[in-house]
């Protein structure tokens, strides 16, 4: 991808599907993590297959990404959703991180 390019988790959400088209009008090339392709529409750009709590998959996304725009994450005030809440919300962004460095990301925009 080109200098500028940017992975986009949580596109299909409600900020997500707000963020990836206007980086697309900006003439960004954006590159949208999607755990099951093909289950959801997306809000367009390259999608690639990967999940928030598997790291190995997130460092092949961000490779070559210059942002990480992190806007994954699960809101919950259920006590039986406190495990999922927990790998998603701070194990994902651990992984989010993790990846960030190993791919050489320059940044990372979370929303929280």
């Amino acid at each position: 991808m080109a200098d500028g390019a940017v992975l986009v988790t949580g596109a299909t959400g409600f900020i997500g599907r707000l963020l990836v088209p206007r980086l697309l009008e900006e003439g960004r090339t954006v590159r949208v993590l999607q755990r099951r392709p093909g289950t959801v529409d997306g809000p367009g750009g390259e999608t690639v297959h990967g999940d928030i709590t598997d790291r190995e998959s997130l460092v092949r996304a961000a490779a070559g990404v210059s942002t990480i725009f992190n806007l994954a994450g699960v809101v919950s005030h259920l006590e039986s959703e406190r495990a999922h809440m927990q790998a998603i919300n701070v194990g994902g962004v651990e992984n989010v991180l993790a990846a960030a460095r190993s791919a050489g990301v320059g940044r990372v925009v979370h929303v929280s």
